[in-house]
């Protein structure tokens, strides 16, 4: 099998998927174009100025070429939609500010969107602890871009209000740790994902397996033949979400 430059992976997907249209995508789509531009090795025109031509006839002439393939990597993976003009005689480097000025704008409506979206976040049943934390971060880092750091205390009580209602023993196990815990360094971010991580390892390990049989599984099932405490009133012989109390 033929060995495929990063040029023929990537931009595929800029001309397509991945294509700049509402600038939802866009520090992704900078990301990607800046390797097609590597490797098509014309980056550099967005950093260095046009050599003279009477100075240096070739410096120039290739600089002039290489400006025009960074242009048409740039106008073919934005989506017609932006109404980007985009005239022949501007340099590629003018073209990446503008498109770069149009979405990195501050935009006290898009904060307030992110904002709204962070705090009402919820992880999904059966979603992986790690899979949620990423998810999580990233949205705090795409908060940091738009110039609205997040405090780590409220990272944290985001964090533990996004677990569903099934992590509800756990949320109250280690809010009061948390809370009992004398140093204040164990009362940070990172120590409550480190809680919420192993107490996510844990619910894994401990979770019923799915391969059991339909009658095996269903029997285990049963309250009544439960053999173990309640996570919600501690009484023995049933599960937590047959408690009645």
């Amino acid at each position: 099998m033929k060995n495929l430059c990063i040029s023929q992976i990537v931009y595929p997907e800029l001309r397509t998927t991945a294509r700049l249209k509402f600038g939802d995508n866009f520090y992704v789509w900078r990301s990607k174009v800046g390797f097609v531009l590597v490797d098509n090795g014309v980056d550099y025109v967005l950093t260095l100025p046009k050599p003279s031509k009477e100075d240096d006839p070739a410096g120039h002439d290739k600089w002039v070429r290489d400006n025009i393939t960074a242009r048409c990597i740039l106008v073919g993976s934005i989506h017609e939609y932006l109404f980007i003009d985009t005239s022949e005689d501007e340099t590629a480097k003018a073209l990446m500010d503008r498109i770069t000025a149009l979405f990195t704008r501050p935009s006290l409506s898009k904060r307030m969107v992110l904002l709204r979206r962070y705090m009402r976040r919820q992880m999904k049943e059966g979603t992986s602890i790690n899979q949620h934390i990423i998810e999580m971060d990233a949205m705090v880092a795409e908060m940091a871009r738009e110039g609205m750091k997040v405090p780590e205390a409220m990272q944290a009580a985001a964090l533990m209000n996004s677990f569903p209602e099934s992590w509800r023993d756990v949320k109250v196990n280690i809010t009061v740790n948390v809370e009992l815990d004398r140093n204040d360094e164990k009362k940070g971010l990172q120590s409550v994902v480190n809680r919420l991580k192993n107490a996510g390892a844990w619910k894994e390990l401990f979770c019923p397996c799915d391969s059991k049989p339909d009658s095996e599984e269903s029997s285990s099932m049963d309250s009544s033949t439960f053999d173990g405490n309640c996570y919600n009133c501690g009484e023995y012989g049933h599960r937590y979400a047959n408690c009645p109390n």
